[in-house]
């Protein structure tokens, strides 16, 4: 079965650090276990990808390959999926050697296109000193680049895999969001690359100080309010929704 060029070209790309970065090395080892304990694989094309049997479960493997679906109940890369994308590339070698456009190296172009003022306010003023300060002194992140980026940062501690798309990327917090540790190992990445200029950084973080005293003093004058409204209420006389504002000051005392 020929397929698509675009399919094609991101499995030569898959290999095992990429597999390894949608989910972990231990799904990628199961899936390989499962592949090896199957004869043969049924496969079928379809108009956005291919689907492929593997056991019970039938996967739907398109592009991205992290949009890849399974008719099993896991909602993360599972193996069947592993398995089925594993199957494809042995199927592409055993076929049509593939090209040499389809097998280089990714570019990362959408991470080196990721705007690094949209880092900067994520990580705030505080935590993008520290991110300085330890490339200052050669005490930053263990990075290794293949198919993937490996970005191991111990003070976290977090080990983030940054991957094309973006929101494919994992981090070993578990979290599905853009994270901040993403967002801090891309902005490591970036610095190793000369995409984000440390002296602009540096500006950055002194002229945000400024606005972040300026959003500190902005919730304290929102809890002095609330709490002058308490006090002239009553603690006795104050409605349900009372604890639901204590609350919600707290949590932006701890943000801010």
């Amino acid at each position: 079965m020929k397929l698509p060029e675009p399919l094609a070209a991101a499995l030569a790309a898959a290999d095992e650090d990429y597999l390894i970065g949608l989910c972990n090395r231990g799904t990628v080892n199961r899936a390989k276990k499962d592949l090896a304990a199957l004869p043969s694989l049924e496969t079928q094309a379809e108009k956005d990808g291919v689907t492929v049997r593997v056991g019970d479960a039938i996967c739907l493997i398109k592009v991205p390959l992290g949009e890849s679906r399974c008719s099993c109940p896991s909602s993360g890369i599972c193996r069947h999926r592993i398995a089925a994308i594993l199957w494809l590339r042995q199927q592409m070698a055993s076929g049509a050697p593939v090209s040499d456009e389809m097998a280089q190296a990714p570019a990362f172009a959408q991470l080196r296109a990721y705007p690094v003022e949209k880092l900067v306010r994520q990580l705030g003023t505080k935590r993008l000193a520290a991110v300085l300060s330890r490339r200052q002194s050669g005490a930053g992140p263990v990075m290794t680049e293949t198919s993937v980026i490996t970005v191991e940062m111990p003070w976290l501690p977090a080990t983030v895999r940054l991957l094309e798309p973006l929101e494919h990327s994992t981090c070993t917090c578990h979290s599905r969001a853009f994270c901040s540790h993403k967002a801090e190992a891309l902005l490591y990445w970036q610095l190793e690359h000369g995409i984000a200029d440390p002296a602009s950084l540096q500006n950055a973080g002194t002229c945000g100080n400024s606005l972040e005293l300026d959003r500190v003093r902005s919730v304290c004058q929102a809890v002095q309010q609330a709490l002058t409204a308490q006090m002239v209420t009553g603690l006795s006389r104050l409605p349900p929704s009372a604890c639901e504002t204590v609350e919600r000051m707290a949590a932006l005392c701890h943000t801010a």
